[in-house]
C-alpha cells in the first residue's frame, strides 16, 4: 500500500490506464495519450490525438488503438508514441463527427468501437480503413466485447445508452445477429465466459 509514484496529468482523466511491459498507458481530457515508466512514473512519450480522451486504450501487437472526443479513432505505436494511423467516423451528419468514450476491442484483423452518433464501427486493423458501420438504438458508450465461441461465429457485443438495448451483430460484415431489451440503459462493458455474454443496465442495476 505504499505509493510509489504519482503524476499529475495536464488535465481530467475517465480514461482506465493499461499496462504493458514496463509501461503505464493512459489518455486525458487534454487531448493526449501518455507512456509512463511504471517503476518511477517518468514520461517517456506523449501522442497528441485530435479530442479528448475519455477511452480506455486497447493494446494489440504493441499498438494502442484509441478513440476520442473528435471522433477519431488513433492507432499509436507504444514503443515510441507515433501515430500510425487515423481515421474518423461517419458522424451523426454531414461534417460533424461522433465522440467516441467507448474503449474498442481489437479482434479478428479489426478494430472495433462504438461512438456516440449512435454506431457501431469497424475499422481494418493495419490501414484504419473503415471496413463498417451499424447503427444502433442510441449513443454508445459501452466498451465492445469481440469474441468467437465454439457455437458461435464471429461476434460483436455491446449495449446502448438511450436505446436500451444489447446488440450481438457479426463482426465480418456488421450485420446484426439478434438483439433483445436490456431493460434500461447500459453503459458499461460486457463479459464473455464460455457461450454466455453478462451486461448490466442502469435503471434497475440488473444483470442480464
Amino acid at each position: 500500500g505504499v505509493q510509489r509514484w504519482k503524476r499529475r496529468l495536464p488535465g481530467r482523466t475517465e480514461s482506465s490506464p493499461v499496462v504493458v511491459g514496463k509501461k503505464v498507458i493512459v489518455g486525458c481530457e487534454c487531448g493526449t495519450l501518455f507512456a509512463f515508466d511504471g517503476k518511477n512514473g517518468k514520461t517517456l512519450w506523449e501522442a497528441d490525438l485530435p479530442g479528448e480522451i475519455k477511452a480506455a486504450p486497447a493494446i494489440s501487437d504493441g499498438v494502442a488503438y484509441v478513440g476520442d472526443y473528435s471522433g477519431t479513432m488513433s492507432a499509436v505505436s507504444i514503443g515510441d508514441g507515433s501515430i500510425m494511423w487515423q481515421s474518423g467516423s461517419q458522424g451523426s451528419s454531414f461534417g460533424r463527427a461522433g465522440a467516441i468514450y467507448s474503449t474498442a476491442a481489437v479482434a479478428f484483423g479489426r478494430v472495433y468501437v462504438g461512438s456516440k452518433d449512435g454506431r457501431m464501427y469497424s475499422f481494418e486493423k493495419e490501414t484504419g480503413e473503415l471496413a463498417w458501420s451499424q447503427t444502433a438504438g442510441g449513443e454508445l458508450y459501452a466498451g465492445v466485447v469481440a469474441a468467437d465461441t465454439p457455437n458461435t461465429e464471429p461476434s460483436v457485443y455491446f449495449g446502448s445508452f438511450g436505446g436500451g438495448r444489447f446488440y450481438a451483430l457479426d463482426a465480418r460484415s456488421g450485420d446484426e445477429r439478434w438483439s433483445i431489451d436490456a431493460g434500461g440503459s447500459v453503459i458499461g462493458a460486457a463479459s464473455l465466459i464460455g457461450e454466455t455474454v453478462y451486461f448490466a443496465n442502469l435503471e434497475t442495476t440488473h444483470t442480464t
